[in-house]
């Protein structure tokens, strides 16, 4: 009986977070690779042209598929939002209110599920009395 092994080789996908903390006329922006691996410690860009641009030619000079994620706060990310999409940078807006949202929505699923557990525990309780 011969056993075959076939080995196939994906390409490893390999996804550049840059990450920025937007707020009122400067931003602080970090760079990171999968697992955490740091590319750039994080600095502060100012929501000027010249800085942006500077900012722009980093991210394009990165090897990889580049992903920009931003925090959505009120209306101070839209300079630099504006910005890197006219300049083709794919971004993502994290919204603020939705990722609360999503808390409460956890913090009620915990609560639940908490209460169910502590039903189980009387439940349980009583059955062990019986015997």
């Amino acid at each position: 009986m011969w056993i075959v092994t076939i080995t196939i080789k994906f390409m490893e996908f390999i996804m550049i977070s840059v990450g920025i903390d937007v707020s009122k006329g400067k931003s602080t922006v970090c760079i990171l690779k999968p697992y955490g691996e740091v590319i750039s410690s994080p600095f502060e860009v100012r929501h000027t042209e010249s800085e942006l641009s500077s900012l722009v030619d980093m991210i394009l000079r990165l090897d990889g598929d580049v992903c920009v994620v931003m925090e959505a706060t009120g209306i101070y990310h839209l300079p630099i939002l504006l910005y890197l999409k006219e300049k083709g940078i794919f971004i993502t807006e994290e919204v603020y209110s939705e990722l609360k949202l999503l808390g409460r929505q956890y913090r009620y699923y915990m609560e639940l599920h908490v209460k169910s557990l502590q039903e189980l525990t009387h439940l349980l309780d009583y059955v062990m009395s019986l015997e």
